[in-house]
């Protein structure tokens, strides 16, 4: 979301990435009848996608699948300026997802990135289960040869690995 309206590195690199803005997270009843953005700028909510929950949803929440969750809630969603509009980025990026992603569907929504993007964009989905990967080797190599190929003289492209 920074990159395609606040900010405009040169290149970005995404993990277990989102293409919507969301509701923040419920911390009671409070926020669940009255939903706010999970960002703001300028004091005010950034346009989000509002959670939207049915029986099987709370049971999938309650064993920590929440994919389901956002799901429902993208096909639900009446927001249309909750997307993101990273066809606005104009640098190199990257985006890595996890083949299953228990928190919301990264690859689902990286490859609806991917179409949207210009050719700046590359998608790799890795064979890894979680929300948060970085420790695993796979996606750093993946970073590694991303930064490699983007800046094919920098100090990484000069023998970096991932170990």
């Amino acid at each position: 979301m920074l990159i395609s309206e606040y900010i405009h590195p040169r290149t970005a690199i995404a993990c277990v990435p989102s293409c919507y803005v969301w509701q923040g997270i419920p911390e009671g009843l409070k926020s669940i009848l009255f939903p706010k953005s999970s960002w703001t700028f300028g004091g005010q909510d950034i346009p989000f996608v509002k959670f939207r929950y049915n029986r099987k949803i709370i049971a999938d929440i309650q064993h920590k699948e929440y994919s389901s969750c956002h799901m429902k809630s993208i096909q639900r969603n009446k927001n249309k300026e909750a997307l993101i509009k990273v066809e606005r980025f104009k640098g190199n990026l990257l985006l890595l997802s996890a083949q299953t992603d228990h928190y919301w569907p990264s690859q689902w929504m990286g490859d609806l990135m991917g179409k949207k993007a210009a050719a700046n964009v590359s998608h790799r989905t890795l064979n890894l289960a979680g929300h948060c990967f970085l420790q695993y080797e796979e996606s750093s190599r993946e970073i590694i040869a991303f930064l490699n190929k983007t800046y094919p003289h920098s100090v990484l492209s000069q023998g970096a690995s991932a170990k």
